[in-house]
């Protein structure tokens, strides 16, 4: 099992593969959702389906909502302060499983083992941390439901939300925020930056801080965009269907005596 995990979900398949099969060279696990798993195991690429990792199987809006992906994204460094807080994530993991006992769950059963309440406190090791699904993420990849497409073809308002997407803008938001505190995690949703990006990981699959910078700036710029793109749509059908949207009236407050 390597060290470190990239996290790819992508609309935009171009390229993709070459991609991955790069970073399973520079030795990271590609933890991925839906499409981009079945292409990336029909191009022979061991992957590791999002919905294995975090045991949400019925959820698809749900997927990568979950502790063991934000938690590794939000401590994702090598350093004691990072590694301790993996640790502390687990341990309040095993209290909430062993208290809920469920005897068809393995984690459950696992948490149980560990939380013996004659040996307090829970000791947390790195294969307990790895059980748990710790291991630091250092890349999203990441591209959004193409909703400026779909909203160009037509289609009613459900069709607009379904293609709205939660999940990526959320990883991205946390990725980019990691990064500019100078954590070791970068965000890339631009296909034709995956060769150059390749290039500029050294042999233990590191990116330069102002690259991480970099790509982070461009992602989030590609954020921005999505989300103007979605309001200005959802505005233009607030307007253009009365009754659909109401704001309530700003009402002044008498000051209190």
């Amino acid at each position: 099992m390597a060290n470190k995990r990239a996290l790819v979900s992508v609309s935009n398949k171009k390229d993709i593969i070459p991609f991955t099969k790069g970073l399973k060279k520079k030795g990271f696990d590609i933890i991925t959702t839906g499409g981009t798993a079945r292409d990336l195991i029909a191009a022979g690429i061991e992957v590791i389906k999002c919905e294995d990792y975090t045991g949400i199987q019925q959820s698809p809006l749900l997927k990568t909502m979950d502790d063991r992906i934000y938690g590794p994204m939000f401590y994702p460094g090598t350093d004691e302060a990072d590694i301790q807080k993996r640790r502390e994530l687990v341990t309040d993991m095993i209290r909430f499983y062993s208290s809920r006992p469920d005897p068809e769950s393995e984690i459950t059963n696992i948490a149980l083992e560990i939380n013996d309440p004659d040996s307090e406190p829970i000791k947390v090791d790195a294969e307990i941390v790895e059980y748990f699904s710790m291991t630091p993420i250092t890349l999203i990849v990441n591209n959004f439901y193409p909703f400026e497409e779909t909203v160009k073809k037509g289609g009613d308002l459900q069709t607009a939300v379904k293609n709205f997407d939660v999940g990526g803008p959320t990883m991205l938001r946390t990725a980019f925020k990691m990064g500019l505190l100078d954590k070791n995690i970068g965000i890339l949703t631009n296909p034709h930056r995956y060769s150059a990006v390749l290039a500029e990981m050294d042999s233990e699959g590191n990116l330069p801080l102002d690259v991480i910078h970099g790509i982070g700036l461009e992602s989030f710029g590609n954020l921005v965009a999505y989300d103007k793109a979605a309001h200005s749509h959802f505005e233009n059908y607030a307007l253009s269907t009365p009754g659909w949207a109401r704001l309530p009236e700003i009402r002044k407050v008498a000051p209190m005596d």
